[in-house]
C-alpha cells in the first residue's frame, strides 16, 4: 500500500455521504479564495459517492482511477470542463492527481481495500475535514451577523421616519435607497451603512435658547452653536473676561492622542470634526449613538 496516500480517516460517526452534504454547504466559502463552483462540487461529490464507506476508514487509500472520458459522460459535461473542475479542486486543497498528466488512470483493488492508485486521491478531502468544518462554523457566524446587522439597520430605518424629519428621511433615502439591505450580504458594508444611519440620529443637547445650526457632514449632524445666552439659562454678567469660553482648538487640546488622531492634522479642527470624532471614539467604549447623544 502506498503510504503517501494513505489517510487518517473520518471522525467517529461522520460517513463520506455527510462529507459529501458538507462539501456542499462550504461551497459559497467566506471569500473567493475559498468559493467553489457548481461543477467543481458536482464533480466532487461524484468522486466521493464512488468510493466505498470503508475507503475513508483511518489507514486506507481513498480515490478513482475511473477515465475522465468516462466520467464527463457521466455528469455530462465536456473533458475539458471536468479537467478545470479538477484544476480547481485541486487548487483548493480537495484532492490529489496522484497519476502523470495526461497518463491513463490506474488502480488495484485486493481484498475491497485500495492497494495501488494512479488517479484522483481524496487523502487531502479527508484529512482536512476539521478545516472543512471550521469553514462552515464561520460561514454560519457570518450569516447570524450578518443577519442581525439587517435587522438593526431596518430599525434604525423606522426611528428616523418616526422622527417625521424631512431632512433626516431624505439623508437615510440617499444612504439606503428604499431601506432594503436583503441584498446585501457583506458585513462590512452592513457595518458601514449602520454606522451612517445611526450618525444621522445623533443630535447633541445644549442648552435651550437661541442656536443655529453648524454645517453638517454627509454622514452626521454638527451641534447646534448658541449665538448669545438666553436669559432662561442664566443672567449676562457684564466686566468678565471671556476668554477661556470652550473652542474647537481647546477641546481637541484637552483630548487624548488617540482621540486628536480622528481631527484633521493639516488646520484646526470645527466642531462638525469634533461631533465625527466623538461619534467614533463612543463605539470604542461600547457606547450606543442613541445613549451619546
Amino acid at each position: 500500500m502506498s503510504i503517501s496516500l494513505a489517510h487518517n480517516g473520518l471522525p467517529p460517526g461522520v460517513t463520506h455521504f455527510s462529507l459529501a452534504d458538507l462539501i456542499e454547504k462550504i461551497a459559497p466559502g467566506t471569500c473567493r479564495e475559498e468559493y467553489l463552483s457548481a461543477t467543481a462540487v458536482r464533480v466532487l461529490k461524484h468522486y466521493i459517492l464512488s468510493c466505498r464507506s470503508s475507503d475513508f476508514e483511518r489507514g486506507k487509500i481513498c480515490g478513482v482511477w475511473e477515465q475522465p472520458q468516462t466520467t464527463a459522460q457521466t455528469l455530462r459535461i465536456s473533458t475539458k470542463v471536468l479537467h478545470n473542475a479538477e484544476a480547481e479542486l485541486e487548487r483548493g486543497g480537495f484532492i490529489e492527481r496522484s497519476h502523470v498528466p495526461h497518463a491513463r488512470r490506474t488502480g488495484q483493488r485486493r481484498d475491497g481495500v485500495i492497494v495501488s492508485l494512479a488517479g484522483i486521491s481524496l487523502s487531502p478531502l479527508i484529512d482536512g475535514y476539521a478545516r472543512w468544518k471550521a469553514r462552515l462554523e464561520a460561514m454560519e457566524l457570518h450569516e447570524r451577523a450578518v443577519t442581525s446587522l439587517r435587522h438593526e439597520i431596518v430599525m434604525l430605518g423606522r426611528e428616523i421616519r418616526a422622527t417625521q424629519a424631512a431632512a433626516l428621511i431624505e439623508e437615510a433615502e440617499r444612504i439606503l435607497p428604499r431601506g432594503r439591505v436583503s441584498r446585501i450580504s457583506s458585513a462590512e458594508k452592513l457595518e458601514a451603512l449602520k454606522a451612517m444611519l445611526e450618525a444621522l440620529l445623533v443630535q447633541p443637547e445644549l442648552p435651550s435658547g437661541d442656536t443655529k445650526s453648524s454645517h453638517r457632514t454627509e454622514e452626521i449632524f454638527a451641534p447646534n452653536i448658541l449665538v448669545k445666552d438666553s436669559s432662561k439659562n442664566r443672567k449676562r454678567v457684564t466686566g468678565v473676561d471671556r476668554s477661556d469660553e470652550v473652542s474647537p482648538a481647546l477641546a481637541a487640546s484637552l483630548a487624548s492622542t488617540d482621540y486628536r488622531s480622528l481631527l484633521p492634522s493639516n488646520r484646526a479642527p470645527g466642531w462638525p470634526e469634533i461631533v465625527d470624532a466623538s461619534a467614533i471614539a463612543c463605539r470604542w467604549h461600547n457606547v450606543s449613538q442613541p445613549a451619546w447623544a
